[in-house]
């Protein structure tokens, strides 16, 4: 892969990038939200990896909501990370300011007016997470014969898909019942599908949140490169002409990187991203 040589941002994922050799997962929702040793270790290496490297801005881009991010953010403890994209994309953080910018009036401000379209959508997911919260959980549950569990997120509805079903079920079930409320619009809703979770959002998308914040950061898209390894970063990749997978990466992820251009890590997981730091010191 040949990098940009005027390379100034780089947009990395969590889940899948940040992790320690052996894969071990960060924690989700009521789980401790804290870092095991080897968790700990390989992010330190990263931060370290990241500042030591001519990058000057590094954004943490993924589905995670903020109390979820937060204690890998400073596991990583680097100078250059500022925003956090979160929710896959539906939110951003500021750790330097301490708040959520709004994102709607960010994409007028910059006249990015197809961005601000999809994000008057989140909006409305709003109502949707209400009709959930009031009735739509208990009729969900009995056409899916189990209990719907839920990670309370700030601007998607976020579901643990139980052992004996797939993301994909309770997918088609919930727009079953939102579409018996034509007021709660499905078509205004995008879902994300994983074996352990189900998001459901507007129409925004990673590459929204990047495209904002490019905008904000007055980088160019080629100035930045995206680090990811799961089908929900494919806009993200579709969005940067430079891209990095990790090698654990999923196939159809890893095969678009590559026809893009983009570079395939040897090493999984963080030790993949370290290849990539290390390679730009």
């Amino acid at each position: 892969m040949s990098l940009p040589t005027d390379l100034r941002a780089v947009f990395l994922d969590v889940d899948g990038c940040l992790n320690p050799p052996d894969g071990e997962s960060f924690s989700v929702g009521a789980q401790s939200a804290r870092l095991s040793a080897r968790q700990g270790a390989m992010l330190a290496r990263i931060g370290r990896a990241v500042d030591a490297s001519p990058v000057e801005h590094l954004v943490l881009n993924t589905g995670r909501k903020y109390a979820d991010t937060r204690f890998i953010a400073e596991g990583l403890s680097s100078a250059k990370l500022r925003y956090l994209i979160l929710e896959h994309g539906s939110v951003v953080y500021d750790l330097e300011q301490d708040h959520y910018p709004d994102l709607l009036d960010l994409a007028q401000h910059f006249e990015l007016h197809e961005i601000a379209r999809k994000y008057e959508s989140t909006e409305h997911i709003a109502r949707v997470m209400e009709w959930f919260a009031t009735e739509g959980r208990h009729q969900l549950g009995e056409r899916l014969g189990a209990p719907c569990e839920t990670i309370e997120k700030r601007a998607s509805l976020c579901f643990c898909v139980p052992e004996q079903l797939e993301a994909a079920q309770i997918h088609r079930e919930l727009l079953k019942l939102v579409d018996e409320h034509p007021e709660l619009r499905s078509e205004l809703l995008e879902c994300h599908e994983s074996s352990e979770y189900l998001d459901v959002l507007g129409l925004v998308d990673k590459a929204e949140g990047i495209a904002l914040l490019l905008a904000q950061l007055g980088l160019a898209p080629e100035q930045a490169l995206v680090v990811g390894d799961g089908s929900n970063d494919r806009s993200a990749f579709e969005l940067l002409p430079h891209g990095f997978c990790p090698a654990n990466a999923n196939p159809e992820l890893e095969a678009l990187c590559r026809a893009r251009g983009g570079r395939v890590a040897r090493r999984a997981y963080g030790e993949g991203v370290l290849e990539l730091f290390e390679g730009l010191e």
